[in-house]
């Protein structure tokens, strides 16, 4: 019973990171992750009386630490000592998450299998409900235009709903795939949100292709795709997005804020040599760009800023060369964790693992929040369930 309340409270607490951080309008999610940090240092003492330190896991952040520690004393001599304490309180921060990281592994590990199916069942249809009971809501003006109740934005939303999907893909068999594919693909036009659409289609596609299928099934996926975009094209949410080429004045403030993210990781490393401009300081050190100045003369010079819109964007101008590996890893990581394991049958905590692992590449390259993502810790989780599940032998380049 203790392991089953742990793990819901685990998720719910995982989805009121949105809850929190909108209450209390922070323009960073670290505050939210704040309830989460304090319940699992709850369980791990009370409940499993965890008193082992893992010393492998912290021999790794003490070494990552290290990288970092160092990156940002070479971008120091290229731009100063500015926003020292920003980045000093962030990474502190970032390090405590990570030491929370065996506790949150052991309380999924220690949860039944049948009880995390239910549970993520659960959930991932009181988000899908949520996301249409807020579209009606707004239909009738009960609340704002794109307001989603439980995140500050629809794309924020889509971050905390895609793992769900992701684990729903991976469990499901191709036909349910399929009807769960159209439901979400509605309630991506319905809500106008690209990161949903984008995530919804990729997972959908990856998932798929790196399953068992026959050549007629990777054909029809094929053709699919071809019809989804003609008939998003249709759209003139989705039209203004898949259309970059027509000139810089003329794109809407997303495409803009997106393209000021790139923009402005590659003026850095340029400027910078590839050394970057330091832990948490794009925005505050690193050079504007063409695009953000058009973004500053619409009143919006604020706008993802110091996120950069994605978290790829972000690790690049911050880390330089340092974050296009980290990046690079990643990848390849991703898609030997997928060769391994979408082709045969695996039980639920891997899935929901291999979940959470996959979030972080619609973070990196489509739509990002900042580092202190509400999926954050979950996704160090599933890093570290990589570790402990190969015992130090899994090599990413067999």
């Amino acid at each position: 019973m203790v392991n089953k309340l742990s793990f819901a409270c685990l998720i719910i607490f995982y989805i009121s990171i949105g809850v929190f951080s909108k209450i209390f309008e922070a323009t960073s999610y670290w505050l939210g992750s704040v309830p989460i940090v304090l319940f699992s240092t709850f369980l791990g003492v009370i409940f499993f009386n965890i008193i082992k330190i893992d010393i492998k896991w912290v021999i790794r952040i003490f070494i990552f630490t290290c990288l970092i520690i160092l990156q940002y004393i070479l971008s120091v001599f290229v731009y100063g000592l500015e926003a020292i304490e920003r980045s000093f309180f962030s990474f502190c921060f970032l390090l405590l998450l990570a030491f929370f990281v065996p506790i949150i592994y052991l309380i999924i590990m220690k949860t039944p299998d049948v009880f995390i199916s239910k549970t993520v069942k659960i959930i991932a249809f009181i988000l899908v409900f949520i996301g249409f009971l807020s579209k009606y809501l707004e239909t009738k003006q009960i609340i704002g235009y794109k307001n989603v109740m439980i995140m500050p934005e629809p794309s924020h939303y889509a971050l905390i709903l895609l793992p769900f999907i992701i684990y729903l893909y991976i469990s499901n068999q191709f036909s349910k795939k399929i009807f769960l594919f159209f439901i979400m693909t509605l309630l991506s036009l319905i809500l106008e949100n690209a990161t949903l659409m984008i995530g919804n289609i990729f997972f959908f596609l990856i998932t798929s292709l790196y399953g068992n299928l026959g050549k007629k099934k990777v054909i029809f996926f094929v053709l699919s795709f071809g019809i989804l975009v003609l008939i998003l094209s249709q759209f003139d949410y989705y039209a203004e997005r898949l259309i970059v080429s027509k000139g810089i004045e003329n794109l809407n403030v997303s495409s803009l804020a997106y393209f000021s993210g790139w923009e402005r990781a590659f003026l850095t490393i340029k400027e910078s040599f590839l050394i970057g401009a330091g832990f948490n300081r794009m925005g505050i050190v690193t050079p504007i760009g063409q695009y953000q100045e058009v973004i500053a003369l619409l009143n919006l010079s604020e706008l993802n800023l110091k996120d950069g819109t994605t978290c790829g964007s972000k690790l690049i101008a911050e880390l330089g060369i340092m974050g296009i590996f980290m990046i690079l890893i990643y990848l390849v990581l991703l898609h030997k964790i997928y060769k391994r394991y979408l082709r045969k049958s695996i039980f639920e905590k891997e899935k929901l693992f291999i979940s959470f692992l996959s979030i972080p590449i619609i973070e990196i390259f489509v739509r990002g929040v900042g580092y202190f993502s509400p999926n954050l810790l979950l996704f160090l989780t599933s890093l570290y369930w990589i570790r402990r599940t190969f015992n130090d032998k899994f090599n990413i380049h067999n």
